[in-house]
């Protein structure tokens, strides 16, 4: 999917984050192996925590420090454990939106309720569901596509 996105002059700026109960990036886009530090990295096999990479994004653009569109797409799978110390998502999603990231949420498996994620996003048609996960790599194009035109770019 990352690669269907407009690249700005400077070079492209996207990395992948995984997550469950802390977060850490995988791959920066400008990786050489960037693919296969992706399908490389390990399952996380933690709580699922969706405040965690919130705050992480959130983390990582203000250390970039860099102008122009901030996106987030948040891959989820299953509902979210409920643990005690969790934010709650529209909590969690509050420095990314004062950045002014636009959050995008899809949610792969029958399992994941979208109205656990509905703060996440600023609108419904946000969320995008795949019931079926080995139908994410022919979905990439439309899905950048459709996140281009509501960022305008």
């Amino acid at each position: 999917m990352a690669y269907h996105f407009n690249r700005s002059s400077s070079g492209p700026r996207a990395s992948v984050v995984r997550y469950g109960s802390r977060a850490y990036t995988v791959a920066q886009f400008t990786d050489q192996n960037w693919n296969d530090k992706v399908d490389q990295s390990p399952a996380v096999g933690t709580p699922r925590r969706v405040d965690v990479p919130l705050k992480y994004a959130a983390q990582v653009f203000r250390r970039t420090g860099r102008k122009g569109s901030k996106i987030v797409i948040l891959l989820a799978a299953g509902k979210q454990t409920k643990v005690l110390g969790i934010k709650k998502s529209q909590k969690a999603v509050e420095p990314l939106r004062i950045l002014g990231a636009q959050t995008y949420v899809i949610t792969v498996g029958k399992e994941q309720s979208s109205s656990d994620l509905s703060n996440v996003v600023d609108e419904p048609r946000d969320i995008l569901q795949v019931v079926d996960s080995s139908k994410l790599p022919s979905m990439g194009a439309t899905v950048a596509q459709q996140i281009q035109g509501r960022v305008g770019k």
